[in-house]
């Protein structure tokens, strides 16, 4: 019987796609005179912020690279975030059932707590997973297992809903089931070489999983 989702943040449960797709382009063009591409952007989707840009810049540069790109992301954050439909009316339905909702993201705690909050989401969430609390990060199992012990729950009692290959590797390193979003920006053929357990239109597909 699932007792509790868990929710990655953005893609899933907030669409932060452009502001983080223009927040690395922007860095990589305007610190390291970098032109990427979109589709390689958004293979990178779930990683946390540092390994992504790390794979552009040296060890020295990192902690420049990394403050450019927050403070873009920041300042462009209100204008570029926005809900995905349906949303809001899950969690409601969730937690009128008595499931337990926790966010499992590798971004900063406090950009999560903004992009909540822009988008209404906050008094949903039970707990919330992100990059401070745990040394490891997905596609580790670490941040689901996290989020397990402060749920007081058992990996078959709980499913993991996410957009990346990242949140899919994470889940079942804990033995936890994932399901995947269909409006996720990464392919689907990529992101079947991953074996989701599930696949949901929206985010209300939920309910047709815990009945």
């Amino acid at each position: 019987m699932i007792k509790g989702i868990l929710l990655d943040l953005d893609g899933t449960l907030i669409d932060t796609n452009e502001l983080v797709i223009r927040s690395y382009s922007h860095t990589l063009k305007s610190v390291l005179n970098l032109e990427i591409s979109r589709d390689e952007i958004i293979s990178y989707f779930g990683e946390p912020l540092k390994i992504t840009l790390g794979r552009y810049c040296t060890q020295e540069q990192l902690s420049d690279v990394v403050k450019f790109y927050r403070k873009f992301n920041i300042d462009n954050h209100d204008i570029l975030v926005k809900g995905f439909p349906q949303v809001q009316q899950t969690l409601e339905i969730l937690k009128s059932k008595g499931l337990k909702i926790a966010v499992v993201t590798s971004k900063m705690r406090d950009t999560t707590l903004k992009g909540l909050n822009l988008c209404s989401l906050q008094d949903y969430i039970d707990i919330i997973i992100a990059f401070e609390d745990t040394d490891e990060h997905k596609p580790t199992a670490a941040p689901v297992i996290k989020a397990l012990e402060k749920l007081e729950l058992k990996p078959e009692e709980v499913l993991m809903v996410g957009d990346s290959p990242n949140d899919i590797e994470s889940a079942h390193q804990a033995g936890v089931r994932c399901a995947i979003v269909e409006y996720s920006l990464i392919k689907r053929a990529e992101l079947e070489k991953f074996q989701p357990d599930f696949w949901l239109k929206t985010l209300m597909d939920i309910n047709d999983l815990i009945k």
